[in-house]
């Protein structure tokens, strides 16, 4: 949004004024009827114009058939899409669930090195966290994929990769 001086909003709310005032004789009036009618010159006039814009419901159709709005086209970068959010939860209560299945120690490795809920970690970095050797933590990691893999739960997850 763009602000608007005072005096220029002063003006084109005068401008306004006049132009409503003539379009009570059922036209759109020039800009050298409203020059006349409020003693603003033509140019001031065509100036508060520019800046005068009537607003403009999302609600009106647009299109042939009129079955599709100003609203359904408009598109908000930083909306969140109602689904997507309601999907991303839903992931997050499958991962929850099924990361459950697993000791918390199996489980806090995963994390780390998957970066579920946290940023991802190296074997190095994760070992450090554990005081134990990164081949430990590998074999830790392995056993609890492998645990998941035969988990029903673990089965669940795999129906939001097919979305």
């Amino acid at each position: 949004m763009i602000r608007v001086p005072e005096h220029m909003a002063k003006t084109a709310r005068k401008v306004h004024r006049a132009r409503s005032k003539l379009q009570q004789h059922g036209r759109e009036p020039g800009s050298d009827e409203i020059a006349a009618h409020s003693g603003i010159a033509k140019a001031r006039v065509e100036q508060a114009l520019s800046l005068v814009q009537d607003p403009t419901s999302l609600d009106i159709p647009i299109g042939e058939d009129g079955d599709v709005t100003l609203a359904d086209i408009i598109e908000v970068p930083d909306a969140v899409n109602p689904h997507t959010a309601a999907e991303a939860a839903a992931l997050r209560e499958c991962v929850a669930e099924v990361l459950a299945e697993l000791t918390p120690r199996e489980e806090r490795i995963l994390r780390m090195r998957f970066g579920i809920g946290i940023p991802d970690h190296t074997l190095e970095q994760v070992s450090k966290t554990f005081g134990v050797t990164r081949e430990r933590i590998r074999q830790i990691e392995a056993k609890a994929l492998q645990k998941l893999s035969h988990s029903a739960m673990a089965r669940k997850l795999l129906t939001f990769t097919e979305r």
